[in-house]
């Protein structure tokens, strides 16, 4: 178990040296980008002049998800049918910028950006605080507006987010809730690709929460996936939260999946347990830590709901074998947990700017973090591994593997994954191109 220090940091656990640190670094990037700027002569403005968009539908690969039967899944067994919006900004330059939504964001969300960006010149823009009304769907525009300007400046968006801290990002392999041969076969999948450890979703069963028709579960899971800035749409502090609606009938057996794994893989295969809040209270994760605790467990996420309930963690913290971590996209319930001494790691979501945010904060505090996802399409993992590679403390097993899960990623060419580490991109932008092809294969109706 870590040790949080917080000794020399102010009331929110950062050093005021190390806040100069930082600004400095900031303004230094500020006046690099004014300098490319100013090659561009002021006589010759760029605007944007439209923005496509695509609603589009890629389904996991066959076997992936338990559909029916003891492992359907509420919040997890279909939320790979819930649609995305791929978008496309374009200028009077010939410059374009590709972005992809989270799950299920509304067509509004994507003409609320578009208004708001129509006939504007990016380069003014400042991109840690775009000009886009509440309603638009934040992170789409940030990826493709970062996109667009790298491509402009020929540079990778890593560089405008600071500049790259490390080469290479680590990620690991990913398993739905199945049984444990399934489990297994998914970690050993992951192993023969080269990934070093695996992420399980899990949970145990709460008869006093509601269960939803799939119907509704599907729409509250879009709901649960979405929100690139702060709390998300669902009311709850995580991203991932399903503890108040997702409930199971029985008993996972974790234990037994965990052992499956261990049996497979060998005792160097990592193993991250997630429930989505649902082991609901803390003497019943308490006692699964206990259980699982001579496997190699890097850390259990987001065990129990946590939004008000900081304290709890800390005093779980103190009395579980295993490290635990948070799953947020809100730079204030990061403070909170390093504040309180809460968790031992911390899964971060949200703009690219607002993680890298985070991240530094999650450093200052002398914690690692990692970057979680919605298991996405290929330009929203793109986005994430830029942000990634603009931070030192971003150095635990991150979930950017939708081109393995996804039956397409939708890019000509896939994120440069090589024995579980995702290197970083050299072409300007984001480094992809999209594939139109597999874009009009997967498209739905508007």
């Amino acid at each position: 178990m870590s040790t949080l220090s917080h000794g020399g940091v102010g009331k929110c656990g950062i050093s005021r040296a190390a806040g100069q640190k930082r600004a400095d670094i900031e303004r230094f990037t500020r006046r690099r980008v004014a300098k490319r700027l100013s090659g561009s002569s002021p006589q010759e403005p760029m605007k944007i002049t439209c923005v496509e968009k695509w609603r589009v539908v890629v389904p996991c690969r066959e076997g992936l998800l338990e559909r029916s039967g003891r492992w359907y899944d509420p919040g997890l067994s279909a939320f790979d049918r819930i649609p995305k919006w791929i978008i496309r900004i374009h200028t009077d330059k010939g410059i374009c910028g590709i972005g992809e939504s989270s799950r299920g964001e509304s067509s509004l969300s994507i003409d609320a950006g578009t208004q708001a960006l129509l006939g504007k010149d990016p380069r003014t823009f400042a991109l840690s605080a775009l000009p886009l009304p509440p309603e638009a769907s934040y992170g789409t525009f940030e990826m493709a507006l970062a996109d667009l300007l790298g491509r402009t400046w020929s540079v990778p968006v890593y560089q405008l987010l600071g500049g790259a801290r490390q080469k290479q990002v680590l990620i690991d392999f990913w398993a739905s809730r199945v049984d444990p041969e399934k489990t297994a076969a998914q970690a050993r999948s992951g192993a023969l690709k080269g990934f070093h450890g695996i992420k399980i979703k899990a949970a145990l069963a709460n008869p006093r929460a509601r269960r939803l028709p799939p119907v509704f579960a599907v729409e509250r899971a879009a709901a649960s996936a979405s929100g690139d800035r702060g709390v998300s749409p669902a009311g709850s502090a995580s991203p991932g939260d399903h503890s108040s609606w997702a409930a199971i009938a029985e008993d996972d057996p974790i234990e037994e999946r965990v052992a499956a794994i261990a049996a497979a893989c060998g005792p160097h295969f990592t193993i991250t347990v997630d429930p989505n809040c649902r082991f609901y209270e803390p003497a019943a994760a308490l006692k699964l830590a206990r259980r699982i605790e001579r496997y190699n467990v890097l850390v259990l996420e987001d065990p129990f709901p946590w939004r008000d309930r900081l304290e709890d963690y800390r005093a779980f913290r103190q009395a579980s074998p295993l490290p635990v971590a948070i799953h947020t996209s809100s730079p204030a319930a990061v403070l909170n947990a390093i504040r309180l001494q809460a968790v031992d790691y911390v899964n971060l979501n949200g703009s690219m700017f607002d993680f890298v945010h985070m991240a530094w904060m999650v450093e200052q505090a002398g914690l690692r973090c990692w970057h979680g996802s919605g298991v996405d399409l290929g330009i929203r993992d793109a986005s994430y591994l830029h942000a990634c590679l603009a931070t030192t403390s971003c150095t635990l097993p991150s979930d950017l593997v939708g081109n393995y899960l996804r039956e397409d990623d939708l890019l000509v060419r896939p994120l440069d994954i090589t024995e579980g580490y995702a290197s970083a991109p050299t072409e300007p932008g984001l480094g992809v191109e999209l594939d139109e092809e597999a874009l009009n294969r997967y498209r739905v109706p508007i």
